[in-house]
């Protein structure tokens, strides 16, 4: 008789402990797909601050005053436009920025905006008036009860005081969406369509910083509502090396400072392209000589000054034809305009083998004696003639 009462209490005593363990799962699984539909922002770095960043020290400078001005006032930093080559750092600036505005860094990407609704859904969350539940902003039907949205229901703004909102080549904004963020940029609103009518929906104090590789492509009244406009420069020598040391230490990489001077010189002044030298080396060895740079150099056909095959086909074109416009020299090696205009102009641009004339680009002085020393054509005589 006692042994059944214990096998009884045993028993309810196991089906108690199931019935426990049972419930965490649950409520993690419903987390879990709460989480999946919220706003998940790019943390930024604790290290990454304007104090440590490298180089460009008096754009530097120029932000820490705006940023202090803003904390004065308990105040959003103002809108931020940074443009300039890719591969400088602008998004990296930005997040150093957040941090000191103790904001999140919320990356945007223009190209992933197809309308005004996809805008909205990085922004909002729909709240379903049946049951209460938070749905994606592109959600027309309750994910939980499974009734239909349509236009009556409550939006959640996801964006919090502070925060920094990045937009990735903002130049390829579609038109009605760049519109859409005039009066956020302006007067920190949007209008959007809930509970049956247009209505307007204030944030919080926020800032929207717009990076691109293409200042000029930009709408007028789009770029005037920056009120903070950088041109970020290429990076001299010194500051690049700084730069490939800094990651090499982080990665545990093996270098000296004469294969990082010959990588910075190879770099075209863009810290982009020095770390993409130290993985490529990497592939070689893990310690990285002036050996190992020339073995990764055959390998890419890189020449001495750092040009590889396509820059040294656009110099032999400029060459022939004395001088030639953007299209037809992308056209000549097989690339676009766009590629030509932001790759490779403004690393022949910053070595000094090309510049602007008004009639194309023309091969300078120093291209001439370089890679074209023993040729007296026409071109090259008047070139010779004009520098003399």
């Amino acid at each position: 008789m006692i042994g059944c009462i214990i096998s009884v209490v045993i028993g309810f005593l196991v089906i108690l402990f199931f019935l426990n363990i049972s419930k965490p799962v649950k409520k993690e699984k419903e987390e879990i797909v709460s989480s999946e539909i919220k706003l998940v922002p790019k943390l930024t770095e604790h290290y990454l601050t304007l104090s440590n960043y490298i180089g460009q020290r008096k754009k530097i400078k120029y932000l820490e005053g705006h940023i202090n001005l803003a904390k004065l006032n308990d105040a959003p930093l103002p809108h931020v436009l940074l443009w300039g080559n890719g591969g400088l750092g602008k998004s990296t600036l930005m997040k150093a920025v957040a941090y000191e505005m103790g904001g999140r860094f919320i990356e945007i990407v223009p190209a992933n905006l197809r309308n005004i609704k996809d805008l909205f859904s990085r922004f909002f969350l729909k709240v379903c008036y049946q049951c209460g539940f938070a749905n994606p902003f592109s959600a027309n039907t309750c994910l939980k009860c499974r009734n239909k949205i349509g236009v009556y229901f409550m939006p959640i703004l996801q964006l919090m005081e502070k925060d920094v909102i990045f937009l990735e080549e903002c130049h390829g904004l579609k038109v009605d969406i760049e519109e859409a963020l005039y009066s956020l940029l302006q007067d920190g609103y949007m209008m959007l369509r809930y509970n049956g009518r247009d209505q307007m929906v204030e944030f919080p104090p926020i800032t929207i910083a717009g990076a691109t590789t293409r200042v000029g492509d930009l709408n007028k009244p789009f770029k005037d509502r920056f009120k903070i406009e950088i041109h970020l420069d290429p990076y001299p020598i010194n500051d690049l090396m700084l730069i490939g040391k800094m990651y090499c230490n982080n990665k545990g990489i093996m270098i000296t400072e004469e294969p990082l001077q010959v990588i910075a010189e190879y770099s075209f002044g863009i810290p982009r392209i020095v770390k993409k030298y130290i993985d490529d080396c990497q592939t070689i060895d893990n310690t990285i000589t002036i050996n190992t740079i020339k073995n990764l150099s055959d390998l890419l056909d890189i020449d001495e000054n750092g040009l590889d095959k396509i820059h040294r086909k656009i110099l032999d074109y400029i060459h022939i034809r004395g001088q030639a416009g953007s299209s037809a020299i992308a056209g000549s090696v097989g690339i676009s305009t766009e590629i030509f205009q932001e790759v490779y102009e403004p690393a022949l641009s910053l070595k000094e083998f090309i510049w602007q004339g008004n009639r194309g680009r023309i091969l300078t002085l120093k291209a001439l004696n370089i890679y074209y020393p023993e040729c007296n054509c026409k071109n090259c005589k008047k070139i010779k003639e004009n520098n003399t």
